[in-house]
């Protein structure tokens, strides 16, 4: 199982199906592809922790990597779970599993395999590389050496000629390191699940998407050629490992999500969020005070020094910013009589008239020099996911506009507001992603994955099915890349 992190879903369904990406194309040929679905506005937090958990979010309860904990503060999301990975599963019915580099994974639990974390990762959640046993990462850094710092952040650096080549070369050496470490261990015994995944395209697409739909692939190597040269390299290194596996191998190649152009207002959201408060707090009343630390960071990065300026009272509910990612804004909704920002499955859910007095005063909001509306539309997330967590999840979300970063918005009921909008990267993900599958069970079954909770299952069916019809107990060996 290869699993291509910040990868373009659409992107490899193209090139897979005219011949682009020869690798991909082969296994395509041999088997069976499909696209992925996923709520709007899904992180990639959200995502790889319902691939792990073979859970949908709302029972899981991972939206962003910083999510409300139960003693009422903003922590890491993964520090609260107790989840067991589909891998788990299998590895407690004897089978021996690899997992090699999952993005976004909890600390590695003990396990009949092997289980690195955090080596060569976008976003990691550890300071340093954690593994399982506890000599895998020695071993690992000795032989196939460390990761450099991340060349890409949420605020664009300024792009001077020679950084793409830096950028490409330090992407495609992580891939060649990543490539060699895999096909080591993949070689060095019989698994029943391999997993391995490339996150070089994350760090890519991030800095370098800038369009709106799939060039054919000689204008994208023309036009953006770092995008290019990675998915090329990636793709080289996707053979190597089905070549490695062997003809009987169910191989499976995924990819999350898609990516869009990205878009926009967080510079300006703490300041809408505070008049939003003032204005709403006159009719809904004023809650206690609750402390806003999402905000005061947002603010922190773009630059800004002096925050009273415009802030506002930060301390009033009705609306708390919680963490996401910079194409969305997360919003924790008042409920009535409460001053908590985390829930549990039986807390109060916010007033319906509120969330839609919120709603509109968001969708009112218009660029000031252009006039068109600044939100594309609002999810509510905690009421629209099931689950035993999805109370947990942002009341609010609030999705920006592709290619958008005003620098002043308007509005009847909050007036102008203006901070000069910093140079946002150009990419991010957005809802979609892609699988293609080759093997006698695993093509069989490819009909019933339609997003990434299904995969993990689809996975542990192959291995269990694959073990009776061969008529094998369940620790015999084989293997599923």
């Amino acid at each position: 199982m290869i699993c291509l992190d910040g990868a373009d879903g659409r992107m490899l369904d193209q090139y897979s199906t005219d011949g682009s990406l020869p690798n991909l194309t082969a296994l395509r040929l041999k088997g069976t592809a499909r696209p992925l679905t996923a709520p709007r506005g899904s992180t990639d937090d959200a995502l790889w922790a319902s691939f792990q958990y073979t859970l949908k979010v709302g029972e899981h309860g991972r939206y962003s990597n910083i999510t409300p904990q139960r003693n009422d503060r903003l922590g890491m999301a993964h520090e609260s779970e107790e989840l067991p990975a589909f891998w788990d599963h299998l590895s407690q019915e004897g089978l021996q599993v690899a997992v090699l580099d999952v993005p976004k994974c909890p600390a590695p639990r003990p396990l009949n395999g092997i289980h690195l974390v955090d080596w060569l990762t976008h976003g990691e959640y550890f300071q340093s590389p954690q593994g399982f046993p506890h000599s895998l990462v020695d071993e690992v850094l000795q032989k196939f050496g460390r990761r450099s710092a991340h060349p890409c952040d949420y605020l664009e650096l300024q792009i001077d000629r020679k950084e793409p080549d830096r950028i490409v070369t330090r992407m495609m050496l992580e891939i060649s390191m990543k490539r060699t470490a895999g096909l080591h261990y993949l070689n060095s015994k019989s698994w029943d699940l391999f997993c391995i995944a490339f996150s070089q395209l994350h760090c890519i697409n991030h800095k370098f998407w800038d369009f709106d739909s799939i060039p054919p692939i000689d204008q994208l190597k023309i036009r953006n050629k770092p995008i290019f040269e990675v998915l090329q390299g990636i793709d080289e290194a996707v053979g190597a490992f089905i070549l490695a596996a062997g003809p009987e191998a169910e191989c499976i190649v995924l990819a999350p999500t898609d990516f869009e152009i990205n878009g926009s207002l967080q510079h300006l959201v703490p300041a809408i969020i505070a008049r939003i408060n003032t204005r709403l707090s006159k009719q809904f009343g004023r809650p206690a005070r609750l402390h806003w630390p999402f905000g005061r960071r947002i603010l922190r990065r773009i630059g800004r020094r002096r925050l009273d300026d415009w802030w506002g009272d930060p301390g009033t509910w009705p609306c708390t910013i919680l963490p996401f990612s910079d194409n969305a804004l997360a919003v924790r909704v008042a409920a009535t009589g409460k001053r908590r920002l985390f829930r549990d499955s039986a807390s109060t859910p916010p007033q319906s008239d509120l969330l839609d007095a919120i709603e509109k005063e968001l969708l009112d909001l218009r660029g000031d020099s252009d006039g068109q509306p600044a939100i594309e539309s609002i999810t509510r997330l905690s009421l629209s996911q099931r689950g035993p967590r999805a109370n947990n999840l942002p009341d609010l979300l609030v999705h920006y506009r592709s290619g958008y970063f005003p620098s002043a918005v308007r509005s009847p009921g909050i007036g102008r507001v203006a901070v000069q909008s910093p140079a946002w990267r150009k990419g991010n993900h957005r809802d979609g992603g892609f699988i293609v599958a080759s093997g006698q069970e695993s093509e069989g079954q490819l009909h019933s994955v339609q997003t990434m909770s299904d995969i993990g299952r689809l996975a542990q069916d192959v291995l269990f099915r694959d073990r009776m019809r061969l008529g094998q107990p369940a620790d015999a060996k084989s293997v599923a890349v």
